[in-house]
């Protein structure tokens, strides 16, 4: 039936953002190596091995293409904050 169908979809991307938000929250903390890859809106982004989304409290855009490593220091629900090392 869709009406199951979307209800089921429904309850499963609930459980697939809870799940990202947990993961996320239990990387605060955490020392991991960065690629940065770009500065967007002030701040490096970049990417841990493990695939966490990190926004890096630094506007050095001689540290894109670099591995760094950093503290993650606050979680969100699609990345997070993390202060250089």
């Amino acid at each position: 039936d869709p009406q199951i169908k979307e209800q089921r979809a429904k309850i499963m991307e609930q459980v697939c953002d809870d799940s990202r938000r947990e993961f996320l929250k239990e990387q605060i903390g955490l020392c991991e190596s960065v690629l940065v890859e770009r500065l967007r809106h002030g701040y490096l982004e970049g990417y841990t091995k493990n695939y966490t989304p990190v926004h890096i409290n630094s506007e050095d855009t001689s540290l894109c293409g670099k591995i760094i490593d950093v503290k993650i220091t606050k979680s969100f629900n699609d990345y997070c904050d993390a202060e250089l090392v």
